[in-house]
């Protein structure tokens, strides 16, 4: 006969607990990651944006009441690579082509304010993932 102390199942140690992981573009998905997600995955398009999502990330975070460790913000980020910049735009410009019609119909660009950098907006319900104009 064989005896045992303590709990017939040993719960997971953290190291072998999945990850929760969210994509987020707006303040309620950013809040919906702050209460139960380790990583949030967000695509910001410029320097300056990339550091406005993170202080709205930050934000939300204190709006749930979040503890303990600070959610990971990790970026998407488009890169055009070409010997020079002109060539990089030309490379932008044929894959913004290939991008189709059927996108281009369901964005709608603005140019940027003063002293700011231009945004995009897609319709309500539209999976268009926004990009500079």
């Amino acid at each position: 006969m064989v005896r045992r102390q303590g709990p017939a199942i040993t719960p997971r140690p953290p190291q072998g607990q999945p990850l929760v992981t969210a994509l987020a573009h707006a303040s309620l998905p950013y809040r919906f990651a702050a209460r139960g997600a380790d990583v949030v995955y967000v695509t910001p398009h410029y320097k300056d944006q990339a550091r406005a999502i993170v202080a709205e990330v930050r934000e939300a975070e204190a709006a749930v009441g979040r503890v303990g460790e600070p959610l990971r913000v990790f970026a998407d980020l488009v890169v055009h690579l070409d010997t020079d910049a002109r060539a990089a735009a030309g490379r932008r410009s044929r894959l913004d082509s290939l991008d189709g019609p059927s996108t281009s119909r369901t964005r709608r660009c603005s140019p940027a304010p003063p002293g700011g950098s231009p945004s995009t907006t897609s319709p309500p319900g539209s999976r268009a993932r926004p990009r500079p104009c």
